[in-house]
């Protein structure tokens, strides 16, 4: 396993199989690819290992900004009959079953970042927290994934500053909230029931940084 470079950048993590360890090895393809965790998103390493008949994928991703903050992830993966192993997304759940009703997501568990926000550290009573920050309009955050039985109705924000938060489920806008120095406005939802990547786009923000969120 390596960093692979098969999609234009380091940020994938490759794999070749050889019948040694000295080789010689076929390449068969990529395992994950972290682009796009973080603005400054760059290489990308790691192991597998089974645990109680899964097989997982150990890598890692780029954080507040930097090449050189890393946080360690896991995905399950599926080995395939011929030994080929099948491309995985990031996800937010990482080996967890999707997001439910009335679990708190937090904002350092968005796996996809579009735009100039990042996941950074603030100090806040002394300790040391994450939050997604640096938010400006236009700026997407992708959580994988969500899943409901019944539907969802709401979400409920909790964050400081201000800015209007659109709300897509699979990239279809399913409604809407509004931050206003920290209180929430809005955020009724309409979506049956099913499994869903929740992307939260943001328009116009003055400080807005989102701490974590509950979908109802």
């Amino acid at each position: 396993m390596f960093a692979d470079i098969e999609q234009g950048k380091p940020t994938a993590l490759g794999y070749a199989v050889g019948k040694s360890p000295l080789g010689p090895f076929t390449y068969r393809g990529i395992l994950i690819d972290n682009d796009g965790c973080d603005p400054s998103s760059w290489n990308n390493h790691g192991s597998l290992e089974c645990f109680h008949g899964q097989w997982y994928v150990f890598y890692h991703r780029s954080s507040r900004n930097t090449k050189v903050f890393r946080r360690l992830c896991i995905e399950p993966i599926t080995v395939n009959e011929d030994g080929s192993i099948d491309e995985v997304k990031m996800t937010s759940q990482g080996p967890g079953e999707p997001f439910g009703p009335g679990e708190v997501i937090m904002g350092y568990q968005a796996c996809g970042l579009k735009g100039n926000l990042y996941i950074d550290a603030v100090e806040e009573e002394g300790a040391s927290q994450e939050r997604l920050s640096h938010i400006l309009e236009g700026d997407e955050a992708v959580f994988r994934y969500v899943k409901s039985d019944s539907g969802f109705k709401k979400i409920l924000v909790r964050a400081v500053g201000s800015g209007k938060i659109t709300v897509l489920f699979d990239q279809k806008p399913i409604g809407e909230a509004v931050i206003t120095e920290g209180r929430q406005s809005g955020g009724e939802l309409r979506e049956a029931a099913g499994e869903y990547e929740l992307t939260l786009r943001f328009g116009h923000t003055e400080g807005l940084e989102i701490e974590s969120l509950i979908l109802e």
